[in-house]
């Protein structure tokens, strides 16, 4: 960053993404920065006054309000809470509408005060699979030692269903050729799979790394197109075969947005139609 007097200074962060020391060319420390777990400021020393310190987020010691601002909603760390509700509130019922980061900060961190991101609306029932990429988006963040503002995991493909021996995508309705009747994608078998668009900055191996610490048993990346693709174990299937409340259409999108309802129903229809996966 540079200050109002052109001058360049350099962050060291933590696996967090968190502002931990600021320093000029020369190696001179001018601000260092503490956190306690849920990013409130410790005892910290700080000379320059720039802004972006827990997680790489903006400060506001300005106006008084000594909160994280993410995009969609302010933080306060003092409470490990955020001061509004989280858009998606009715799709986490198990989760309180005002909590950080899965309640576990040090592990994980919420880039923008929402939770996931699917711009297609690809179709994920399974909210046990959804959940599971969360986490994993965050231990991607937290391996590779990258701030989740410096990559994006797109969800590409999702449910599927058997109709007269034939695959279909629960989110258009197409055949999805080369399909496998075992996929774990297919909702008779859980629909525990999800496919998601690799960013080209963080290594397979950490991609890999992060899948089965969360939980990801089957994390195959061997595909033409390059998609990953990670699935649960089998063994939860039961679970979501025996819930009631599922809804085989929800999409998971997680992203406030200013674009039009039609328009965004147009761009759905014309990515969906696109969704040609082979697993």
């Amino acid at each position: 960053m540079r200050n109002s007097s052109n001058r360049l200074f350099y962050y060291l962060n933590d696996h967090l993404g968190s502002a931990r020391v600021l320093l000029d060319s020369t190696g001179l420390i001018y601000d260092h920065y503490r956190y306690r777990a849920f990013g409130e400021p410790g005892t910290s020393v700080v000379n320059t006054g720039q802004p972006n310190r827990y997680t790489g987020k903006p400060y506001d010691v300005d106006d008084g309000l000594n909160l994280y601002y993410y995009g969609a909603r302010y933080y306060d760390a003092t409470l490990g809470r955020f001061t509004q509700t989280d858009p998606s509130r009715g799709k986490y019922p198990e989760w309180g509408p005002y909590v950080y980061a899965l309640d576990n900060p040090l592990r994980f961190i919420d880039p923008d005060g929402l939770r996931v991101t699917n711009p297609d609306e690809i179709v994920l029932s399974n909210t046990s699979v959804e959940r599971h990429v969360v986490e994993f988006n965050s231990e991607v963040a937290r391996i590779s030692a990258t701030p989740t503002t410096d990559f994006t995991f797109v969800v590409t493909g999702g449910d599927r269903y058997v109709r007269d021996g034939k695959v279909y995508s629960s989110t258009n309705n197409q055949v999805v050729s080369g399909t496998s009747l075992l996929s774990r994608h297919i909702t008779s078998n859980g629909a525990l799979g999800v496919d998601l668009r690799v960013p080209s900055n963080i290594s397979i191996a950490d991609i890999k790394k992060a899948a089965k610490n969360v939980g990801f048993e089957e994390i195959i990346n061997r595909y033409p197109d390059g998609h990953l693709h990670l699935a649960l174990p089998k063994s939860e299937k039961s679970a979501y075969l025996k819930d009631t409340r599922v809804d085989k259409t929800y999409s998971p999108t997680f992203q406030e947005t200013e674009q039009p309802t039609e328009q965004r129903k147009e761009e759905k229809n014309k990515n969906a139609r696109t969704e040609k996966v082979e697993d």
